[in-house]
């Protein structure tokens, strides 16, 4: 069974996933970015979590107002935790030195494997993608995973700037 799936997984889903998977690897390493690229990886997994939203529910108000509290919750309360130790702003280059770590390419697999999940149990039509509960809680899980990855940022800018004197602002 396991094996018809993969199969039968368009290739452009291959592709997104070695995408991803290096994106994630370069996380893993220290590195210099400008603040628009420090946000270019929130803003994509912000949008791939709300793309898997609408195309696997469509615009029905049980899976957005989950998406939209799972990702309030997660810049609410992730925050203080999720910033990497060591983060500067260097302001000769007005950029950030970030230290590399694993947690970008987690987020972003699991962003990735719940969109991937979600469209195979459609596909079969499982009954529990038949509830009304089923889309409010892969909304939210979408929601908080993105946010995680946006508040992760904002911790960083925030964190900088303590250190640094930094522009706090996201």
């Amino acid at each position: 069974m396991l094996l018809g799936i993969v199969r039968h997984t368009p290739w452009p889903v291959f592709v997104l996933f070695f995408v991803l998977l290096s994106l994630g690897r370069k996380q893993m390493e220290t590195r210099q970015l400008s603040r628009g690229r420090l946000l270019l990886l929130p803003l994509a997994m912000l949008g791939l979590s709300a793309y898997g939203v609408l195309t696997e529910f469509g615009p029905a108000v049980l899976p957005v107002a989950g998406w939209l509290v799972g990702l309030a919750l997660a810049l609410a309360i992730a925050g203080p935790w999720i910033v990497p130790a060591g983060v500067r702003y260097l302001s000769e280059s007005r950029s950030y030195e970030v230290p590399g770590s694993g947690l970008p390419l987690i987020l972003m697999m699991a962003i990735f494997f719940t969109h991937y999940a979600v469209a195979v149990a459609m596909a079969m039509r499982l009954p529990l993608t038949s509830g009304s509960v089923f889309p409010g809680l892969i909304g939210l899980a979408y929601g908080v995973l993105s946010g995680l990855v946006a508040a992760r940022a904002q911790a960083i800018f925030r964190g900088a700037a303590r250190a640094d004197g930094a522009p706090a602002s996201v």
